[in-house]
């Protein structure tokens, strides 16, 4: 008792305060805190001076005790806002900081890390969550996040071209996705779904290409409008539809004109027919078939009118007749010697 009363009148426990403040201000706060106790002990009275310190120490072991469980546990933020909590009872905490930055660090590499195994099961949106929430610890680059907003943009992307039936520009679309993260499920099927279509169409072309050449133009515009279901849009499938189109409504509008002796008619029609297609022997067959019927026709009709000695009707017939060919007509030999 005499010890404490001669520690107290010589001030001991103002000096016991002062150097808890220090210890306080150097985060070591058990030592602080005996400090302070030690304090009270010499002098009750100071508890007026003490009180708030002890309670801030103690709630700062308590909310560093809380914070390292929380860390154990996985509980990022919790832990964080513990911690945080501290430094709002001493800015100056230099192990808090440090504690809050290795928590920081640990948790956006946690974070990252099941956002890397999401990604690569291609559950981009739920990776997204993963990586943006690795952004709510620490600001860093993170390449599989800009990765995936690359990757599910183009994903849009292609499935637009692929619904606009543009194969070859979603191919490299679904291609550019594999470049990104060669395991995309999706862009893979994608690829290989474009390919047998692509297959499919120069297939198509091919057998177009073929019936046309050999001149069948009804099976040729059948092919090349089972190609144009797969490319709807595709401009040298239109031209060729166009094309055949022209050519086989000339043809029959030839053939019918030529059934209905519609000699002038018939040929005009053949005739463009064969500007469009040059190299078509059956049409060429067909203009002759045309020119020599026409001229037996004209003929026939002026003998008709010769033997009625209607000379200047029938010469019109046999100059008809050799509008379509130059053959030597014996009758109209006749008339102009008549």
């Amino acid at each position: 008792m005499v010890f404490k009363l001669i520690k107290k009148l010589t001030g001991k426990d103002i000096e016991l305060i002062k150097e808890g403040d220090e210890l306080f201000e150097r985060w070591r706060y058990e030592e602080a805190l005996m400090k302070y106790k030690e304090a009270l002990d010499i002098n009750p009275d100071d508890i007026d001076i003490v009180k708030d310190k002890i309670e801030k120490i103690e709630k700062i072991l308590y909310l560093r005790k809380e914070g390292h469980k929380l860390f154990s546990e996985g509980k990022f933020s919790e832990a964080l806002k513990a911690f945080e909590e501290i430094l709002k009872i001493n800015p100056k905490d230099m192990e808090t900081k440090n504690t809050i930055g290795n928590i920081k660090e640990r948790a956006f590499n946690y974070y990252v890390e099941l956002g890397d195994k999401e990604f690569i099961n291609n559950n981009y949106q739920k990776a997204k969550e993963f990586y943006e929430k690795a952004l709510s610890f620490k600001n860093k680059e993170i390449e599989n996040l800009n990765k995936i907003n690359k990757i599910l943009e183009l994903h849009a992307k292609g499935k637009e071209l692929l619904e606009k039936k543009d194969y070859e520009s979603a191919l490299s679309i679904f291609e550019e996705i594999l470049m990104l993260n060669p395991n995309d499920r999706e862009a893979k099927a994608k690829v290989e779904e474009i390919e047998n279509i692509l297959s499919k169409i120069e297939e198509f072309k091919r057998e177009c290409e073929s019936e046309l050449l050999n001149c069948n133009y009804e099976t040729a515009l059948n092919k090349f409008m089972e190609l144009k279901k797969l490319l709807p849009f595709n401009k040298e499938v239109d031209e060729k539809i166009d094309y055949l189109n022209k050519i086989i409504n000339l043809i029959n509008e030839g053939n019918e004109a030529f059934k209905n002796n519609e000699f002038d008619i018939a040929l005009r029609k053949f005739e463009e027919a064969l500007k469009l297609n040059p190299n078509d022997k059956n049409i060429e067959q067909k203009i002759e078939e045309i020119r020599e019927k026409a001229f037996n026709y004209y003929v026939g009709l002026g003998d008709k009118e010769f033997i009625n000695n209607n000379y200047q009707k029938a010469k019109e017939f046999y100059e008809k007749a050799l509008s379509f060919k130059n053959k030597e007509i014996e009758n109209l030999n006749k008339i102009n010697k008549i």
